[in-house]
């Protein structure tokens, strides 16, 4: 390292430990992720919009319960598949045969999970008025990141 670009190799560490404690607070102050939503999340998410009765949220609820053992594990199974994955990939050299039946694996997995949902969406929709049915179907084909309408996305204060 030449002192003469930089000064003292001292006074670089002295630098760089100052600028370490100045983000600090930075990077403390990120708000903490969101809570998981749950396994049907994506569905949930639109009910605050379709004005359900109480006997359609009982309805509601139990095909959510129905379906929450399987989906619970859909979900461990789903986790293990992907970590099987990540460990295929970190080998060194990866063995293709292997990254190749973990990802087949993952690609099972993905339509497992989205046979259940389309069950659950069945079921959900068999509750539902027409009007009902049109509401959803709007929300759950919006855009991902546009919150639901009557959500904002802005900050209440």
């Amino acid at each position: 390292m030449t002192t003469k670009r930089w000064g003292s190799p001292a006074f670089v560490a002295a630098g760089a430990a100052a600028l370490l404690l100045a983000a600090a607070p930075a990077v403390q102050a990120q708000p903490a992720a969101a809570p998981h939503p749950g396994p049907f999340g994506e569905i949930a998410k639109c009910f605050r919009i379709l004005g359900l009765t109480d006997a359609q949220k009982g309805d509601i609820r139990a095909v959510f319960e129905a379906a929450k053992p399987e989906a619970e594990a859909l979900h461990a199974a789903f986790e293990a598949d992907r970590a099987a994955m990540k460990a295929a990939l970190e080998k060194t050299p990866p063995d293709p045969c292997e990254v190749g039946a973990a990802a087949l694996k993952l690609k099972g997995d993905r339509e497992a999970r989205r046979a259940l949902f389309e069950k659950v969406r069945t079921g959900v929709l068999a509750v539902l008025t027409p009007a009902q049915q049109a509401k959803l179907a709007g929300c759950l084909e919006a855009p991902k990141d546009v919150p639901p309408p009557g959500e904002s996305s802005e900050p209440e204060e």
